[in-house]
């Protein structure tokens, strides 16, 4: 199973063009810019018996170069089996989707970032290459480190992939409440979605433990936010072992109602009424 660090290294890139604008030009030192990012089908697998997974596909349209493919691979350590996955990747998009195709990798090891680098190269010795596959790489060789808050919020895109990069870093600690800040100044439902990946990211126990104590104590109202929707979701969790154990039946429809309610007192509400139905229908009435 991935692991959150895994995940948000790539989940980072799922319907924001900021952040892969900042990620590809910091990669090929151009002044690309993408407006639109839209998640295609990861399962790039056909008939044949041989799978062809990526973390993550988007497609991308660029301000003055019309649309093209990017894949996203989150790679922990090297993996020779990759020596042959990725151009089979690159190749099958392209001939899928007919576009040109880019292969992105992140990972927070420097080791791992230096062979994800190395060209991939196929053909007749001897002969000229008749396939060659270069990753662009991000990792903590190439990701500057976040140091004051004016940075952060210059551009807070490009502060969360470095976060996320040096994720593993315990100087990482020290600059979290800046971090914190720095989201506070984008809209509520990105800034939720960023510390969501922050989270992820951490890997490192110092880093994991400064930012539950940070996310406890700060009056930024998506943290305010955060903090309600994980009291609701506690609730919810409660309400529903309280109907398990008192024999009532919970249908999908009323568990999918339940556990995507925010509104606590909704739920507290529906815990009191829990005490006395017979039905889950009475839960609701």
């Amino acid at each position: 199973m991935p692991s959150p660090s895994h995940e948000a290294l790539h989940h980072a890139f799922r319907g924001d063009p900021d952040l892969i604008t900042h990620a590809l030009r910091k990669v090929g030192g151009t002044d690309l810019e993408v407006i639109k990012a839209v998640e295609l089908n990861i399962d790039t697998t056909e008939t044949r018996p041989l799978e062809r997974r990526c973390d993550t596909v988007l497609e991308l349209e660029l301000a003055e170069h019309g649309s093209c493919i990017l894949a996203v691979e989150a790679q922990t350590d090297p993996d020779e089996e990759k020596i042959t996955a990725w151009p089979q990747l690159v190749s099958h998009l392209y001939a899928k989707y007919r576009r040109p195709v880019g292969l992105l990798v992140t990972t927070q090891k420097p080791a791992t970032a230096a062979w994800a680098r190395r060209p991939i190269l196929c053909g007749v010795p001897g002969l000229p290459t008749t396939l060659r596959t270069t990753p662009y790489v991000i990792g903590p060789d190439n990701t500057s480190k976040v140091t004051n808050l004016a940075d952060a919020c210059r551009s807070v895109s490009s502060t969360v992939l470095s976060v996320a990069i040096h994720g593993r870093s315990p100087d990482t600690a020290g600059i979290l409440g800046i971090v914190v800040d720095a989201l506070g100044t984008v809209d509520e439902e990105r800034a939720i979605r960023y510390a969501d990946l922050i989270e992820g990211a951490l890997v490192n126990a110092l880093n994991a433990r400064t930012w539950k104590a940070i996310m406890k104590t700060s009056t930024q109202p998506f943290v305010s936010s955060i903090r309600a929707e994980m009291r609701a979701e506690g609730e919810a969790r409660a309400l529903l072992l309280m109907l398990e154990r008192r024999g009532i039946a919970v249908t999908d429809e009323a568990r999918g109602r339940i556990t995507a309610c925010t509104d606590t007192q909704q739920i507290e509400t529906w815990v009191y009424r829990a005490f006395d139905i017979s039905t889950i229908d009475e839960l609701f009435a």
